[in-house]
């Protein structure tokens, strides 16, 4: 592989044109990117945070995510987020309500009960009432 220094814009094409590329099994689509082959792709020894958010942005105007997540980045259509729920004042508010006269807050859930569970659980209490 040719070692030439690339600017922003350019690694951000690099990196827009992988996501269209087959590979991994998949005819395209997300991907990740180790950091030492991110430095190879960009002909680069060091990628400073700056030089990646330059990336970032660049990939954004083009309608892709770049995420830093350390030892890889991660490439995703922006598209992929339009569909993620929407976060309201309310469940802002739930989360950030302080207990009133001395109630301690009702404790959240860290993982949701599934309907499988429920449903076993509500058998066994039918069984249990003779039903």
């Amino acid at each position: 592989m040719a070692t030439c220094r690339k600017s922003a814009g350019a690694l951000a094409t690099t990196l827009v044109d992988l996501y269209e590329l087959e590979f991994g099994g998949k005819q395209n689509g997300r991907y990740r990117i180790s950091r030492k082959f991110l430095h190879e792709v960009a002909g680069r020894r060091k990628i400073s945070d700056e030089f990646l958010r330059d990336v970032a942005e660049e990939m954004f105007e083009a309608g892709f995510i770049l995420v830093d997540l350390g030892t890889y980045a991660a490439v995703m259509n922006r598209s992929l987020t339009s569909n993620y729920r929407h976060v309201t004042k309310n469940a802002v508010a739930e989360i950030l309500e302080s207990p009133v006269d001395g109630e301690d807050k009702k404790p959240r859930r860290t993982k949701p009960v599934s309907t499988t569970k429920r449903k076993i659980a509500g058998r066994k209490n039918l069984d249990a009432e003779g039903g």
